[in-house]
């Protein structure tokens, strides 16, 4: 009896739970901490009910075994688990059960710590994991997240792939890349991309984000690339491969040097053109008398079919008379 009085005011002081179950589930013991947890009024409300009112369907069979293994001898069983407290709202816990001899019998002390907020936290982080996986993982632009790696002098040499979408096997066509070194993937990035290594590595060092575009050799692809750095040492690259809009603009750009050189070409035919009165030759910028088809074929694209009108067929050859 003294050992008891000494023993309750001792564990009601607790701020973590502290309940003893006999091997049937039956409550023989709650702290005042345990019947706050479950919000029951009195220990008298909670003594002699079951452990299983109290526990949530799901997470039965868990604690069920945990009994089962301490009951065995097993000296510490660490279980978490769902509870449902007795105005019923849900909290989880996380439970250590030791085997004592309570009141003559073999029996469960269970040491119970509310671990509801933190449970909470680590459900949005997985909620929110979830999203940006997704979001990640259905990006129209490829994203790689990739650890620097440099040499003894400090200059970047390699790079290792952690973590790629599924936009970045499509848009490169390179596969199974993930925890294998960029040197392993594309042998001949160092000598036909040096530059790529360079902007990785200082946005690595510095963690000041650079956006740049380039031809990169080794795929024979257009880029378009931002990268930024998360941590020191890493790198994410979030790009996009512009061959095809590359390709529109160098015809693009082919187009308009042909118009304008047609255009250049037509404002040559504008001006003053010294002609030949008898022969019809033209003087050329060079002081060379071309036939006039020529100079004008040259510089216009046009072509000319020879023939006569009418007038110099009546000319010429005036025996023929015109059709009618």
């Amino acid at each position: 009896r003294a050992n008891g009085d000494l023993f309750r005011p001792l564990v009601d002081q607790m701020t973590d739970s502290l309940i003893i179950i006999d091997r049937d589930g039956a409550i023989r013991f709650a702290n005042t901490a345990a019947l706050l947890l479950v919000e029951v009024a009195s220990d008298t409300e909670a003594v002699g009910r079951s452990i299983i009112e109290f526990i949530a369907p799901e997470s039965l069979p868990a604690v069920m075994e945990g009994l089962r293994q301490v009951m065995s001898g097993r000296k510490r069983i660490k279980v978490e688990c769902g509870i449902l407290t007795a105005k019923g709202c849900n909290r989880w816990v996380e439970a250590i059960g030791t085997k004592v001899r309570y009141e003559g019998a073999d029996c469960d002390m269970v040491n119970i710590r509310d671990i509801t907020g933190r449970r909470q936290t680590e459900e949005a982080l997985k909620a929110s994991e979830k999203r940006y996986y997704q979001l990640f993982e259905n990006m129209l632009d490829g994203m790689a997240h990739c650890r620097m790696v440099f040499d003894e002098e400090g200059r970047p040499v390699d790079f290792v792939y952690n973590l790629v979408n599924s936009a970045f096997e499509r848009l490169t066509g390179l596969k199974d890349v993930e925890g294998r070194r960029v040197t392993e993937v594309i042998p001949l990035i160092r000598e036909q991309s040096p530059e790529v290594l360079e902007i990785y590595g200082r946005v690595a060092r510095t963690g000041r984000p650079e956006q740049f575009e380039l031809l990169f050799n080794p795929l024979n692809i257009w880029l378009c690339i931002s990268v930024y750095s998360p941590e020191e040492g890493s790198f994410v690259a979030v790009f996009e491969n512009v061959t095809e809009r590359r390709q529109v603009d160098v015809e693009r750009e082919k187009l308009i040097g042909e118009l304008q050189q047609a255009l250049a070409e037509v404002k040559t035919l504008s001006g003053l053109l010294p002609i030949c009165s008898s022969c019809k030759k033209i003087r050329n910028d060079e002081g060379y008398w071309e036939r006039i088809e020529k100079y004008i074929s040259d510089r216009s694209g046009a072509l000319f079919s020879h023939g006569l009108c009418p007038e110099c067929v009546r000319k010429l050859y005036p025996d023929l008379r015109e059709k009618k």
